[in-house]
């Protein structure tokens, strides 16, 4: 029964097939007709305008708005075709039945029990009724209209047909297959169920073909009348079995999407059969190794890479695929990679890709099976291929970045800056290189440059200028130029994993461009400034070096100007303020080169001269020498200086102080000099009194401070002095009345000097009277009063000093007479007898002095009591001086044979002159009395002898020293070390003999007397080698007290006498003086044993 219920019907069930490699089938749409089962049909067809017929035409415009549409003239008829129905296939779906006729429409409400029906339009001839009945129901629509009635056969029917289908496989099964399902079949037909319940994937794979049977049925029910289920296929089979078919070597593929049951309401059951797959295989697994791509470069067959390997390795191809079986291996010594497999795609391939993170080389080869076991008849790869390419990998470098950069003249440059402040200057740069990246549009190298003005030269990304040579490399060869336009550019990487640089350099083929502005006025050449000048230079430069920024001012420059540090004012544009507050010369260039070797000069700029300084004066004499303060006896040159770097000399003003008493001045010199000093000279060589000021004005305007001189007087004229009332040379016997008069108006009166001196009464204070006279000063000295003291030869000495100190001398002497001659004693003599004692002879000198001529002379000399009197030209000599107007004097020289012998001696001279004054030395108090010794001291010693050993403790002795007039000294020595000493007045009073202790000594004494006169003679006795011991040993030769003499040196002898200097031995210590002066005397005390 279910098989005929298929038979009858196969041809209305519909099943759709889409071909997933190459083959499609889609079913005929259904058509629908109307069938009235108690009275004729309505048969659809076309009625012309004003036929007399009612035409019913169904409009099928959606599932929801199917319209009859009845229309007719003023009567109308017409046949009802049999069994025409009308189904809808909606729910309770509306009908909208179109009724044209003139007159009302009625419908029986009896007729038409369980529809509904409502009006939904009426306009006269058009008339629109929706008509709803119950679900699944057929009903028959009853109207009337013009006395007639219609009837309109209705059918609901909404439920889809309920379908059973089957896939019938019949092939070539020459061996078991299993599918996903577990259906296990070594039988050549296979048959499945398609039911609801299957929705999961299924794939039915054969060898070589298989057929394809699919059932249905609409399901009837009590209610609904079955309706016919419609099925078709695009082949030319119009069966309902489909034989698919494949050639050998080759997959076909179809999926079995939906199976579709449609009946004629248009109602459609649908049995989803997942992705069910039917598989002609009939081909062996394809394995397909990639080329490889994104490799760094290649060489040969092996592939290099740097940092990773990834991308598509190999390809297993096969709809069939059987996973399992897919084996990776290695290659003879490479490495096998990593694989990671992909899930199989809808054509059933495998995709493997690489994940390679280690160092090393690898290469591999690919086997596999479908699950037809395909591979049993070739193992051979599709592309011909055995193994996959050889591959190289270094993962040390990810990204590779190799640019090298030359300068203009080809030279490589080595390293560019970090940053623009270090940035070093080229004329242009080539780069050239290569650059490794997996990621194209992440990395670049761009170039930005900023030209002078600070506007953008350059923004571009200079990779592109990088290619290919190997499509499937990273690699990137090429390079760039940059130059050209000058500015600061940075060639910057980025993206580059293993190595990125940031690099700054300058292009400049520019020069500096320098410029000067002053503040104010720019000046004019060779113009004086009294003001400091202030000038900015400015050097525009992309690459400006400050410190080949050379700024000169001139060779006259000694102070340089005030300078300020470089600054940036404005882009590339940089500045320094200069301030010339010094004096100074000045003119300025300037020279710049900056750091890519561009030079420029700036010269030509006018020449100036800052004067800030007044002119100073200074003045200075060649004669300083000033007595009192202002006065000057030479002649004086000022010599002014004036210190100016501007100076005019017509702008000197050289002025008197004026007055009554200040001499014109003399005229300057011309003034001349070297560098910034100019002098000039005033000479004052005229006598008088002077006194100037000096006022001086430079070209730039600054005034000195006014130089005011000193008043002083030149004054060249020593005094003129004379002196009256006594010539010069003269014997005055009456009034002595000099007079002195100075001539000179500057006289120093202080410093004037007048000495009145008498030869034997010295410097006398004589009153004076002073008188002022015209130029000048007289002094006029009192008489000398009439006394024989006042009898002498007098001097008188004038010392005239000015107060510029000029001097003049003037001098006469002159006698005064009144009571006889005048004896002076020879210096020589005088000095020779001043202390009485003499030890050897001399000539004794006397002057006799008078105004007169001697006419008689006495000389004589007296020895102890005994008195000679002496003869001219034998005993003595007489040299006489002055004329016979001069004054005389004479000279007696006694010859110092008459004073040969010891003793005391005196020597008298009387005269008489030709005036009758008779006189003599002694009278005048010019006594000459002295004593000749010649005769040194005797001394006589006791109990001491030459090697003489005294066992004592110290050894006493007795010297006596005694000489033809006195002894002034003596002393006791042993050596160097003196004992004791006495001095004149001590031997007196002991006699001249004293006794005295000489101590022990460890060693042999020198013992040493020394005895003096008043005159100088001395004697000297030494005792050699002396001992003087307690604990001495040997034999004695007597005793002296509590001491032993041991030895015998001088037998029989208790003293010893040494009379005379020639007797005396060698000094052991200093001599004594010979004045009687008194000494300390030392005493030895003895020691008791």
């Amino acid at each position: 029964m279910k098989k005929k219920f298929l038979d009858d019907h196969r041809k209305h069930i519909v099943v759709l097939l889409a071909a997933s490699v190459f083959m499609s089938f889609a079913g005929k749409a259904p058509y629908t007709r109307a069938e009235d089962s108690q009275s004729a049909n309505l048969q659809s067809e076309n009625v012309q305008s004003g036929d007399a017929q009612i035409m019913c035409e169904p409009e099928t415009l959606a599932s929801e708005n199917t319209k009859w549409v009845v229309s007719g003239g003023n009567g109308f008829s017409y046949d009802t075709p049999e069994g025409v129905k009308w189904y809808s296939a909606e729910k309770n779906g509306p009908l909208y039945l179109n009724i044209y006729c003139d007159d009302a429409v009625d419908f029986d409400r009896k007729q038409n029990s369980g529809v509904s029906v409502d009006s939904v339009s009426n306009n006269g001839e058009y008339k629109s009724f929706l008509i709803k009945t119950e679900q699944n129901d057929k009903k028959i629509i009853s109207f009337s209209t013009r006395g007639k009635r219609y009837t309109v056969p209705v059918s609901i029917d909404n439920i889809p047909p309920k379908q059973e289908a089957f896939v019938v496989v019949s092939g070539n099964l020459s061996f078991e297959v299993t599918d996903h399902t577990g259906k296990t079949s070594e039988r050549n037909t296979v048959s499945y169920n398609i039911s609801d319940d299957l929705s999961d994937t299924m794939t039915i794979a054969v060898r070589d073909k298989i057929s394809l049977t699919v059932s249905g049925v609409d399901v009837a029910d009590d209610k609904v009348p079955q309706s016919p289920v419609s099925a078709s296929f695009n082949t030319a089979d119009a069966t309902n079995k489909l034989v698919l078919s494949t050639v050998s070597g080759q997959e076909t593929v179809y999926k079995l999407d939906n199976i579709l049951n449609t009946d004629e309401a248009g109602n459609v059951a649908q049995v989803g059969t997942g992705n069910t797959q039917i598989i002609l295989d009939n081909q062996k697994p394809r394995i397909h190794y990639i080329e490889p791509k994104n490799y760094a470069y290649k060489e040969g067959n092996v592939y290099y890479y740097y940092g990773s390997i990834e991308g598509d390795a190999v390809k297993v191809i096969d709809k069939n695929l059987d996973l399992a079986s897919i084996s990776i291996n290695s290659v003879g010594d490479y490495a096998s990679p990593e694989l990671k497999a992909s899930e199989p795609d809808a054509d059933g391939t495998v995709t493997y890709t690489y994940s390679v993170k280690e160092k090393g080389r690898y290469q591999f080869s690919v086997s596999a099976d479908d699950t037809l076991k395909n591979s049993i008849y070739d193992t051979t790869a599709n592309d011909g291929a055995t193994a996959s390419p050889i591959l190289s990998l270094d993962p040390s470098t990810v990204d590779e970045l190799s640019i090298d950069f030359e300068n203009e003249k080809g030279a490589k440059i080595s390293k560019f800056a970090e940053n623009s402040s270090e940035a070093k200057v080229y004329k242009s740069v080539k780069a050239k290189g290569y650059f490794i990246t997996k990621d194209y549009n992440d990395v670049g190298i761009k170039v930005q440059g900023t030209g002078i003005n600070g506007n953008s030269i350059a923004d571009k990304d200079e990779k592109d200028s990088f290619k290919k040579k190997d499509p499937n490399s990273l690699m990137y060869e090429g390079g760039f130029d940059i130059g050209g336009t000058d500015g600061l550019y940075e060639v910057k990487s980025s993206g580059f994993k293993a190595k990125n640089f940031d690099n700054f350099f300058y292009i400049d083929n520019t020069d500096p461009i320098i410029d000067i502005d002053y503040d104010g006025k720019k000046p004019e050449k060779g113009s004086y400034h009294k003001d400091a000048v202030k000038a900015t230079v400015t050097v525009k430069d992309l690459t400006f070096d400050k410190d080949e920024t050379k700024i000169s001012y001139g060779n006259d420059v000694k102070t340089a100007p005030e300078e300020s540090d470089w600054k940036k004012v404005d882009e590339n544009t940089y500045e320094k303020k200069i301030t010339f507050d010094a004096d100074g010369h000045y003119q300025i260039k300037v020279e710049s080169t900056d750091r890519g070797g561009n030079t420029s000069k700036l010269d030509g700029q006018p020449d100036f001269y800052v004067d800030r300084t007044a002119p100073k004066i200074n003045v200075s004499f060649d004669n300083d020498e000033a007595a009192n303060g202002n006065y000057y006896k030479a002649a004086r040159t000022a010599t002014i200086s004036i210190d100016e770097a501007s100076f005019d000399p017509e702008k000197v003003e050289i002025m008197s102080l004026g007055g009554e008493d200040i001499s014109p001045l003399p005229q300057n010199s011309e003034f001349s000099g070297t560098e910034n000093i100019h002098r000039s000279t005033l000479k004052f060589e005229e006598d008088g009194t002077y006194g100037f000021k000096i006022k001086c004005t430079d070209s730039a305007g600054n005034e000195s401070e006014e130089y005011t001189s000193d008043t002083f007087v030149i004054d060249t004229t020593a005094p003129t002095v004379s002196i009256d009332g006594v010539k010069d040379h003269s014997a005055n016997k009456g009034s002595v009345v000099p007079t002195i008069t100075y001539i000179d108006k500057n006289i120093d009166t202080e410093k004037t000097k007048v000495t009145y001196k008498g030869s034997n009464r010295g410097e006398i204070d004589q009153p004076v009277e002073m008188e002022n006279i015209e130029g000048g000063v007289r002094y006029k000295f009192a008489d000398l009063e009439h006394t024989k003291e006042n009898d002498d030869l007098y001097k008188l000495s004038v010392k005239a000093v000015d107060l510029a100190g000029n001097e003049t001398e003037s001098e006469i002497r002159f006698s005064v007479n009144r009571f006889g001659s005048i004896f002076v004693v020879d210096d020589e003599t005088a000095e020779t007898i001043k202390n009485y004692y003499v030890n050897k002879p001399f000539p004794v000198k006397v002057m006799e002095i008078n105004v007169d001529e001697i006419k008689k002379r006495d000389i004589s000399k007296s020895l102890e009591d005994e008195i000679t009197v002496l003869k001219e030209n034998k005993d003595y000599q007489v040299e006489k001086e002055g004329g016979e107007d001069d004054w005389k004097s004479y000279t007696y020289t006694v010859y110092e044979d008459n004073f040969k012998h010891d003793g005391h001696y005196g020597v008298m001279i009387h005269s008489g002159d030709a005036a009758g004054n008779s006189q003599d030395n002694g009278a005048q108090g010019k006594e000459i009395d002295f004593a000749i010794d010649q005769t040194a001291p005797k001394i006589a010693v006791s109990d001491i002898e030459e090697n003489g050993v005294y066992k004592e403790d110290d050894h006493v002795i007795t010297v006596n020293a005694v000489d033809n007039m006195t002894v002034s000294g003596m002393s006791v020595c042993s050596g160097t070390k003196t004992l004791a000493s006495y001095d004149g007045e001590e031997l007196v009073s002991a006699n001249n003999i004293e006794k005295m202790r000489i101590p022990s000594s460890e060693e042999p004494q020198d013992i040493i007397i020394r005895a003096h006169d008043a005159a100088g003679n001395e004697t000297v006795l030494t005792y050699s080698n002396v001992v003087i011991n307690k604990n001495a040993s040997g034999k004695g030769n007597g005793v002296t007290g509590k001491s032993e003499v041991l030895g015998t040196i001088a037998s029989g002898v208790d003293s010893k006498t040494l009379i005379g200097a020639a007797a005396a031995g060698a000094a052991g210590c200093a001599a004594a003086v010979i004045l009687a002066v008194r000494r300390k005397k030392i005493t030895l005390e003895t020691k008791n044993d």
